[in-house]
């Protein structure tokens, strides 16, 4: 037999020495399963010098006539001819695995990859096969009998199990962000396409393919042109490497981990630099054949390494917050220090006042002091100095409200910056723990600061307000008569 498969054509072309008299049902229930599957199929029969008799999809209505006819007019003693021929296909069917097989090693990689390219739709591939051949699938692949045993229901669970574009997607999207693939509008394909983990004729072929996207996935740069793939790797020292034969097993293995490594959970940009420059170190000659075995291995404890600086840095930063939140709790004992202090200054002004005005009575003699009466009982003059002292003692008061809400003010835009400045090196839920972690009632520092400052302000201006009320009420102790005899005259 003269057989040709490959991606968009089966031919076969032989001869039978005596046709079986059931040839005519065989044919009509093969196409039928071919027709249902919407997969056309000619196949063609000449016996000797006969006219040839053509069977196909697209003829059923006089497929008995014509294998009766075939038979009526058949000769024993001659050779019968058959074709089969199968094309125009909207999904991959493959007739011979063998033929199958050796066309895909005659391809260079760049046709290989355009001819798998062209039948994938919607994120998967589906690939149809004539003869016994138990199931093989991936999240993307799916190889299935047509024929003898087509299983419609497990294909249609198949296609509905995966969101394969999303993932196709997602993974492309993180290696554009690392990485440029000169061909990437025409092999949207991942690693993941050609993960296989059952044994089939296509197994060694499959694997090549994820070893080559796993070195696109790893690059900083990548072209596929022909049989060859040149990819750079920028990492201590820069690689520029060709691939075009197939890598030894265990560099595959390697390969395979370090991608799966660096594409899995957790910060892939991080994981990509650091193995890129373990790779850079791990290979001689720039040939990506020498790669060391436990390179990967290598990456991940260069991670922790990496990633247990991070958590010292972290540690420095979130000591250098609390370092500038206490310096702003100090700032915030200042403020309410220095109202305190006003508030002290103007109560010694009165008690100097009052004590000086004491003592000018006892040393004039003007008066016997027998009473507190007499000893409060001040004349006009020291009367006024008094309610002027009162008077600039409020103004003193407004003053030092004023100067306290002002550097409150100034606290809470310090805060703020704070936070800012932290806000592009932490996370923000992260950030606020940070600035509330030190408090059993989930405040921040700045609430508790702002709180204790006006909590203060208010108590020491009930104070000094509470005094002046005392004071005024002392100094017009002296008119207390002639203001009774005043409202008395205003009653009658």
């Amino acid at each position: 037999m003269e057989i040709q498969q490959n991606f968009h054509l089966f031919s076969c072309k032989g001869v039978i020495s005596t046709p079986n008299e059931n040839i005519g049902t065989d044919l009509k229930k093969i196409l039928n399963i071919a027709k249902d599957n919407s997969t056309y199929i000619l196949v063609s029969l000449k016996n000797g010098f006969n006219d040839s008799f053509k069977f196909s999809t697209d003829s059923f209505d006089t497929f008995e006539e014509k294998a009766e006819n075939f038979f009526n007019d058949f000769d024993s003693d001659e050779v019968t001819h058959f074709e089969i021929e199968s094309t125009n296909w909207n999904k991959l069917c493959i007739f011979d695995l063998s033929k199958f097989s050796d066309f895909l090693e005659s391809q260079t990689l760049e046709d290989q990859l355009k001819s798998w390219s062209e039948y994938l739709q919607n994120g998967k591939i589906v690939v149809h096969i004539f003869e016994s051949f138990s199931t093989i699938s991936n999240q993307f692949f799916y190889f299935q009998s047509i024929y003898p045993n087509f299983k419609v229901d497990e294909l249609n669970k198949w296609k509905s199990e995966y969101d394969r574009e999303n993932i196709l997607q997602e993974k492309i999207d993180c290696r554009d962000k690392v990485g440029h693939f000169v061909n990437a509008d025409h092999y949207s394909f991942i690693p993941e396409f050609f993960d296989f983990k059952e044994e089939f004729f296509l197994a060694a072929h499959f694997n090549y393919l994820k070893s080559i996207f796993n070195l696109i996935f790893l690059s900083d740069h990548s072209k596929i042109f022909e049989n060859s793939l040149s990819f750079k790797i920028k990492g201590y020292k820069t690689l520029k490497c060709n691939l075009d034969n197939k890598l030894p097993s265990s560099v595959e293995s390697e390969i395979t981990a370090l991608y799966e490594w660096v594409y899995g959970s957790g910060p892939f940009v991080d994981k990509i630099g650091i193995a890129r420059n373990v790779i850079s170190i791990h290979i001689k000659e720039e040939n990506i054949s020498t790669l060391e075995i436990g390179t990967c291995h290598s990456a991940q404890s260069g991670y922790d390494l990496y990633l247990k600086d991070n958590v010292k840095q972290y540690i420095e930063v979130k000591n250098k917050i609390a370092d500038v939140l206490y310096t702003q709790s100090e700032k915030a004992s200042g403020i309410v220090k220095d109202m305190f202090t006003m508030f002290k200054t103007s109560m010694w002004t009165f008690l100097s006042f009052f004590l000086m005005s004491f003592l000018v009575k006892v040393i004039e003699k003007k008066t016997e002091l027998k009473s507190l009466d007499q000893i409060l009982n001040f004349n006009l003059a020291t009367s006024v100095i008094g309610f002027s002292l009162i008077i600039i003692s409020i103004f003193y008061l407004i003053f030092a409200r004023k100067e306290v809400s002002d550097e409150t003010k100034r606290l809470n835009n310090k805060y703020m910056e704070i936070e800012n400045r932290y806000k592009d090196l932490l996370n923000e839920k992260d950030l606020q723990k940070i600035l509330t972690q030190s408090n059993v009632d989930g405040r921040s520092a700045q609430e508790i600061e702002i709180a204790y400052i006006n909590e203060k302000k208010s108590l020491y201006t009930q104070y000094w307000i509470l005094i002046i009320v005392v004071l005024i009420g002392v100094l017009l102790i002296p008119y207390y008569n002639k203001i009774g005899d005043f409202l008395a005259s205003l009653i009658n």
